[in-house]
């Protein structure tokens, strides 16, 4: 079985807090052959795309129909906003804890879909909003997407205790 590399080049924009862009770009190989995604996996990484592109705007009609009811949204507890947000109010309550952050950006990364998640990985950089302070660090988050529907977000902050130690461990 030929061996498959699957890369969505993604590039996500925070510049205030309600104003995003979210591109992406796909491409999968296989032996230096290029290959479809399969359509479950196509259809995760669109939901992906929508969430994050009209999530952080507050664009909750086209968002509510992917997230779960069961909803887990899994911020690290060790930041200053970390812990596990709940259903549609919780993923709405997580992303306003993101206003935790200003300038906030993401770089171009890569989105790695299966049937059931996404894996997002980037390099997060932006001001901590309370004093400017600037981090820039890798992050990852795995999308868990179950008929449809988000069930699960988890997010991998690399040093959890330099944003907590910036922040002033608020």
């Amino acid at each position: 079985m030929p061996s498959v590399i699957s890369r969505t080049h993604a590039f996500l924009v925070c510049t205030a807090f309600m104003g995003c862009a979210f591109l992406t770009h796909t491409e999968l190989r296989a032996e230096g052959n290029t290959m479809s995604l399969s359509e479950k996996q196509q259809r995760n990484l669109q939901i992906l795309q929508t969430m994050a592109a009209n999530g952080i705007k507050g664009n909750w009609d086209v968002v509510r129909p992917y997230v779960s009811d069961n909803l887990e949204m899994i911020m690290p507890e060790g930041l200053p906003y970390g812990k596990t947000y709940y259903g549609w109010d919780g993923y709405r309550e997580g992303l306003a804890a993101l206003g935790f952050w200003t300038d906030l950006a993401f770089a171009p990364g890569e989105m790695i879909p299966t049937d059931d998640k996404v894996i997002y990985l980037s390099h997060l950089s932006g001001k901590i909003a309370s004093n400017g302070k600037s981090v820039s660090q890798p992050y990852v988050a795995v999308w868990e997407i179950n008929n449809e529907k988000v069930v699960r977000i988890t997010a991998f902050y690399f040093d959890t205790k330099e944003i907590s130690d910036l922040a002033g461990n608020l």
